[in-house]
């Protein structure tokens, strides 16, 4: 018997999807899917469609409001932007929509971490249940997206969550969580900070600063999805994951 993420209740969990059953399908004809975990792991399997999950919800939550998330949030703004459709509508009503699922998700992935590594989430409770009950996205997270189209095109997803700690000021550290995700043509990141008081902060690597579109809490305005750059392999896309972290670019573009 072990807490919900998102509620009170103490119950036997229930695997919760990190790639839904939906997003499998829109790749029919993919049979080979190959993929770095949120733990570092690379795996690589054969299957009809995308199955990651992880063990860290009640079936009241999962069965109720994040199935709510998958239907009227997620699938329906984020179909497109995987398929990499050029003319994928995508305003601040979309971008709300993904901003709920990527959240949800950086939430599942830093549970399931914490649990694994024997630590504290990241993410306090009163973050928690304050999402479940009203969908509320904390001050503290911003959200940015861009175009993902590998060369490689067998790997199609791909997932890092990291969390660091460094010093922003003199002697004033901050706490930082990242939670990058790479399914189909979309890739989007989570980032979230912990400190004393609200400051502008910037990626540690200024290497996809161009490249990065904020969509959270306000997107950046007149933007078209898809634009004309993207990430281009899997090896940038974990540079991009990484930028939080690293203090030099890693990986340039062509």
């Amino acid at each position: 018997m072990s807490e919900c993420a998102f509620c009170p209740h103490f119950a036997k969990l229930t695997a919760e999807h990190i790639t839904s059953k939906w997003m499998g399908q829109i790749f029919p004809t993919r049979k080979k899917f190959k993929a770095t975990d949120h733990l570092g792991a690379i795996r690589e399997w054969a299957s009809k469609g995308l199955d990651l999950k992880a063990r860290v919800v009640c079936a009241t939550c999962n069965n109720g409001w994040m199935s709510d998330i998958e239907n009227k949030h997620a699938k329906p703004v984020m179909a497109p932007l995987m398929r990499g459709e050029v003319s994928a509508t995508f305003g601040q009503n979309e971008a709300r929509s993904l901003a709920i699922f990527a959240f949800k998700t950086a939430v599942v992935l830093d549970h399931d971490q914490a649990i694994m590594q024997h630590q504290e989430p990241f993410f306090s409770r009163r973050q928690r249940y304050a999402f479940r009950e009203r969908l509320i996205i904390p001050e503290t997270v911003r959200m940015w997206l861009t175009p993902y189209v590998p060369s490689k095109t067998r790997r199609r997803l791909d997932i890092r969550v990291t969390h660091s700690t460094h010093d922003l000021l003199p002697s004033y550290p901050m706490q930082i969580y990242s939670c990058s995700c790479g399914i189909g043509a979309l890739a989007f990141q989570v980032i979230a900070y912990k400190q004393m008081f609200s400051v502008d902060f910037r990626p540690r690597s200024p290497d996809f600063d161009h490249l990065a579109i904020p969509f959270w809490p306000l997107l950046l305005p007149g933007y078209t999805w898809p634009g004309y750059r993207c990430l281009q392999s899997a090896e940038q896309f974990h540079a991009f994951a990484r930028r939080w972290i690293d203090p030099e670019p890693v990986m340039p573009f062509s």
